[in-house]
């Protein structure tokens, strides 16, 4: 392998999303004398962003979408490169159900499936991450003598052991030097010991959770074993070292000095003396050592452990310090405020919220929320879902939306489909498409309940699901124009979904009656179905202290937005879901209330229509749970009570 000199040539990472792997994309783009192509699995994925940050990244970074058990795409990734480096691998669960089938098949396929790509494409040379796992499991190695590149891993003891990571990394490594010997291809594999240092990507990866493990505080007592660890950046280097250089061949151990966990623990803590440490240490007596000798002499060299252990906390810092950013409309609303109080108090996200004048003193609440001590994560803007423009600007650098502002219209609108029907459609497409242009992943829409049991179709005693939608026309000849706006609003999100389906995602949840505590000095729609109900007790008025004893959906407010966080982040969250607690006759909510509030008179009931009984189980199967309507009637009154709206 001749070294590389300043004419520049194509090379390929696998894996280039990964922790080793992109800190060596990051080197390579550095040099200034490669194009890089890196294989990932979704080149458009947010995860890769970091990667598309590179300095270079712009000119000489190509992602492309290839999964390492289909052949034909990592050949048309390695098609036309000199160079290529294999450092993708997957990581096994623990318990495997079928090791064979799960791990270790996949780890030789894959590897066969890169390097088959490699000869047929004449690359020049492959560098191949294997692991320290396929050197140290070998009970026939002499004690007390440093492991060379000699020493393999047996095979029957890491099955005896059910050591099935060894077991796929020694079988890999096998087979690529077997290919090697029968296709006379040139390859050179590095074996590193346990990889630490900064983090590039944004998830954290299995090695460095070995070191976050050591001060996150949880661990009293720790094994003060020695751990041979070696930097990242020292990987990449090795990598690049071994793909340079035209004397390297075979297996290169990738390890730095050998150091006791305790002194690893006494270094971090005294660059961060605030997080909490073990406090006991028991020594272990198993003491593996490498030899890197092999590797030095081809002119690698490692960073101090005090450089590594410090920049590998200083990126867990930065990570823990990104917080996601959201937009959530109509902020300062009920269901609306709530969310935003969830999600700032989940700690993991920064919010911007629209409303119609960010000094109006109603949103004061959300101000008092963002109690960040000097880290400001609600951000008010001055938006119109009707103004497209001013959508946009809040939209803008949004991972995510919630659209939950809605216009309550009058009961009687001189001219609904003016007044009621476009506004909400039209306010829906602002948003949706918005979004869309902002580049946000995921949108959830509120909808209703009321785009769903609107259907004289559905039979009386039917239980109704996401597959009912309100009929159109039924709703437009009983002139309810709350239900219609709702259903073709949610319908419009649907048909922008289904044309932009490839670059965002659409969700939207279905609440019926929302009831719970109020946050904001309003008093809502639903909240005030409660209110009067109670208020309209006792009196002279017959008529007045009458109430109609119907069955309704309920739902408590904060389990609404439960809901709306659990669609934004679980991935497998899709189509509609509604979001429905109990269904309970009014009386049986006013004697709950009367149970806590025993003084306030109650009124009278006459009987009424059922509202049609909603499922909630597709919901409930992605691992939503609603509190007891005991406690969100309770909270609902002491709440009103406080607010001096019920005395």
């Amino acid at each position: 392998m001749a070294a590389a000199t300043a004419a520049r040539q194509t090379v390929c990472v696998t894996g280039a999303g990964g922790f080793m792997a992109s800190s060596h994309v990051e080197l390579l783009l550095s040099r200034g004398n490669y194009a890089v192509r890196g294989t990932v699995r979704d080149p458009g994925d947010a995860k890769n962003d970091h990667l598309r940050a590179l300095q270079g990244a712009e000119e000489r970074l190509q992602l492309l979408k290839a999964d390492l058990l289909d052949y034909d795409s990592v050949a048309s990734a390695i098609a036309g490169c000199e160079g290529v480096f294999h450092v993708a691998s997957p990581v096994p669960s623990g318990r495997s159900t079928n090791p064979e089938v799960e791990v270790i098949a996949p780890a030789v396929t894959g590897t066969l499936n890169v390097l088959k790509a490699c000869h047929e494409a004449k690359v020049k040379r492959v560098v191949m991450v294997s692991s320290i796992a396929a050197v140290f499991n070998n009970p026939n190695w002499p004690k007390d003598k440093a492991f060379t590149e000699d020493s393999w891993s047996d095979e029957e003891l890491c099955r005896k052991n059910q050591d099935w990571y060894y077991l796929s990394k020694t079988v890999a490594e096998r087979e690529a030097f077997a290919y090697a010997a029968k296709s006379g291809l040139d390859i050179v594999i590095i074996c590193p010991s346990l990889v630490i240092g900064p983090l590039m990507q944004s998830t954290v990866n299995a090695s460095s959770k070995v070191l976050i493990n050591y001060f996150k505080g949880d661990r009293d007592t720790v094994e003060n074993r020695l751990r041979n660890v070696v930097d990242v950046r020292d990987v990449a280097n090795a990598l690049l070292l071994a793909y340079e250089n035209p004397g390297a061949s075979g297996r290169y151990i990738c390890s730095s000095a050998p150091i006791r966990v305790s002194d690893m623990i006494n270094i971090i803590k005294t660059l961060y003396p605030t997080y909490t440490y073990p406090k006991n240490f028991v020594d272990v007596e198993e003491n593996i050592i490498y030899s890197f000798e092999k590797l030095q002499k081809l002119g690698w060299s490692f960073r101090p452990i005090e450089e590594t252990l410090r920049d590998s906390v200083e990126s867990y810092k930065a990570i823990g310090n990104k917080k996601k950013t959201v937009c959530v409309t109509g902020a300062g609303g009920f269901v609306a405020s709530w969310l935003v109080h969830r999600l700032l108090s989940s700690g993991d996200y920064v919010v911007h919220g629209t409303v119609r004048d960010p000094s109006d003193a109603k949103n004061g609440h959300l101000r008092e929320m963002d109690d960040g001590a000097g880290e400001r994560r609600l951000r008010l803007f001055k938006a119109d879902v009707l103004d497209r423009t001013s959508v946009a600007t809040a939209v803008a650098g949004c991972a995510g939306v919630f659209h939950v502002a809605s216009p309550v219209p009058a009961s009687k609108p001189h001219n609904p489909d003016a007044e009621v029907l476009a506004p909400a459609v039209a306010g829906t497409r602002n948003v949706v498409e918005a979004s869309h242009e902002a580049g946000v992943r995921r949108v959830v829409v509120v909808s209703s309940a009321a785009a769903v049991i609107l259907n004289p179709a559905f039979p009386r005693d039917a239980v109704l699901d996401e597959d009912a939608w309100s009929d159109e026309h039924y709703c437009r000849s009983i002139e309810n124009w709350y239900c219609l706006s709702k259903t073709l609003a949610e319908r419009e999100a649907w048909r922008f979904a289904a044309d932009n389906a490839a670059a965002m995602d659409v969700v939207t949840v279905c609440p019926p009656l929302i009831l719970g505590p109020l946050l904001q000095s309003t008093v809502n729609t639903s909240s005030s179905l409660l209110i009067n109900l109670i208020k309209g007790g006792g009196g002279d008025d017959e008529e007045k202290a009458a109430a109609t004893d119907k069955r309704r959906n309920v739902v408590d407010v904060r389990d609404v937005a439960a809901a709306l966080v659990l669609t934004y982040e679980n991935p497998a969250a899709s189509g509609r879901y509604i979001c429905s607690a109990y269904d309970i006759k009014v009386s049986e909510m006013v004697d709950i209330v009367r149970r806590f509030f025993p003084d306030i008179n109650y009124p009278k009931f006459v009987g009424g229509e059922d509202e049609r009984i909603l499922s909630s189980k597709k919901l409930q199967k992605l691992g939503w749970k609603f509190r007891t309507v005991e406690e969100c009637l309770r909270d609902s009154v002491q709440s009103y009570k406080a607010a001096g709206i019920l005395k």
